[in-house]
């Protein structure tokens, strides 16, 4: 109790900038007019910026996707379109903005107005730095297009018949070799095993170039160069079995300001795989996203005690001091990552201080407009 009191009387006699005439609650009636030596400051009030980034995968199915298993064994190809939606990370970062339910109007004496404190609180009240979040969506390189080499043929075909036609010429009957082409539309199926074909002499070529000996030597980075280059060809091909998968990310802002200490879990947003961030209350939820708040401490000693000694001569400034809270973030019941601790001003108790405390410093525990 000795080093609380000492705590206390240090805190009472603090060298600080402005002395104050009076510290009334503001807004007051609309018909006062505050006099000329008078300024307003609010209490500061922590806010905490969520930065929210999903990956968005598109998948598309592939145009020979049904003959996938039967021609090539490939069992898991991507039969429907679909996108899909996961959470890659959130990241928390806090900041300060004025408390619109505690602000006070100050109101300095002669003395202080001689000093031209009020010319100095408008300066450094402009040196005030507003930060604003911008949201940039980068450009997205576009996909490579494919390098078809193997579709001159695909579609259609030419169907050649050879056949000897007899016709009278000049009175004389001759027999004359006849040629007919025509083409004819392939289907799906043809175009599919087509490609499967050529994937497959891909994969025998790559194999015999790997394998077999040569007649001529080849070195080292040209084998890899081709093998390289086969390789991409087959994969190219491949899609149209397999399928694609399109990765972005996308990034949400979400901005919570803490209100009360007996409320530690405050809702964030509801989630679904196929819809991405939802709203809580959205049918499409099947799992939500929550931060809890966990004060280190109630109520500091200190403040109980200068709350509990309290007098008439303590109607001067109006402060507080930032609570350390630890914040983690929940999916249902699951914890998914601790955060660490953050001071939330808010959470915290108003300290009244004396009048006319020399030497002051709003700035270092209001803001100032």
């Amino acid at each position: 109790m000795k080093k609380i009191s000492l705590l206390l009387s240090l805190f009472i006699t603090i060298v600080a900038a402005f002395a104050q005439k009076s510290v009334i609650p503001f807004p007051i009636d609309s018909t006062y007019l505050p006099p000329s030596n008078s300024f307003v400051y609010a209490l500061p009030q922590s806010v905490l910026n969520i930065k929210v980034t999903v990956a968005v995968m598109k998948q598309q199915k592939g145009k020979y996707g049904d003959f996938a298993e039967k021609m090539l064994g490939v069992s898991n190809s991507i039969r429907t379109n679909r996108t899909l939606y996961k959470v890659n990370s959130v990241e928390i970062s806090n900041g300060v903005v004025p408390d619109p339910d505690y602000q006070y109007l100050v109101t300095l004496s002669g003395k202080e107005m001689k000093k031209m404190l009020l010319k100095k609180i408008e300066i450094e009240s402009k040196n005030g730095i507003v930060r604003q979040i911008t949201i940039e969506n980068p450009l997205k390189e576009d996909k490579e297009a494919p390098q078809w080499l193997y579709f001159g043929n695909l579609i259609f075909e030419e169907k050649v018949e050879n056949y000897i036609d007899t016709k009278i010429i000049d009175g004389v009957v001759t027999q004359v070799p006849i040629t007919n082409t025509t083409t004819i539309a392939k289907t799906l199926e043809d175009e599919a095993q087509e490609i499967a074909d050529f994937i497959l002499k891909i994969r025998k070529d790559r194999y015999a170039l790997i394998s077999e000996p040569h007649e001529y030597s080849i070195s080292k980075e040209a084998l890899e160069y081709t093998i390289e280059q086969m390789n991409k060809m087959e994969a190219t091909y491949m899609e149209l079995f397999v399928g694609s998968t399109v990765t972005e990310e996308v990034t949400e802002y979400f901005t919570i300001i803490p209100q009360k200490e007996d409320e530690n879990i405050i809702p964030l947003f509801g989630f679904s795989e196929t819809h991405g961030i939802v709203s809580l209350q959205s049918p499409f939820t099947s799992v939500t996203y929550q931060l809890k708040m966990d004060p280190l401490v109630k109520s500091s000693e200190t403040v109980r005690l200068i709350q509990n000694n309290r007098s008439a001569s303590f109607a001067g400034y109006r402060i507080r001091t930032p609570l350390a809270v630890s914040v983690s973030l929940y999916k249902n019941e699951e914890l998914v990552n601790c955060f660490g601790l953050f001071p939330i001003f808010q959470l915290n108790e108003i300290q009244v201080l004396q009048k006319n405390i020399p030497n002051f410093d709003i700035f270092q525990w209001g803001i100032v407009y």
